[in-house]
């Protein structure tokens, strides 16, 4: 299991450019509860998914995706999609190997 590398934090994390990808990933909460999900777009401070119905907003998560797991939070749920905020940015290597 791979594990995310991350670099310091940006200063506005919504106007990073966003990959469009559609790659099957897993959530995974802090109690260990698992949900399949459908990455639709990433960026270095997040993602945007299809599914996760169940996730709640400000719920801390872990993302797996391409065996990579990176630290996130939930923080909107809408029409069958959820967007996540990395704990930390991952750097740019790192974002090419999940879009693999």
């Amino acid at each position: 299991m791979k594990t995310a590398i991350f670099n310091q934090p940006a200063e506005d994390d919504r106007c990073l450019e966003r990959s469009d990808i559609a790659i099957a990933a897993g959530l995974r909460t802090a109690r260990g509860r698992r949900v399949a999900v459908t990455v639709r777009n990433i960026s270095p401070n997040g993602f945007m998914a299809e599914g996760g119905s169940t996730m709640v907003p400000g719920v801390p998560v872990t993302l797996d995706l391409n065996g990579t797991i990176v630290p996130a939070r939930i923080v909107w749920k809408r029409s069958g999609h959820i967007g996540g905020a990395f704990l930390e940015p991952i750097d740019g290597q790192t974002l090419k190997l999940l879009q693999v």
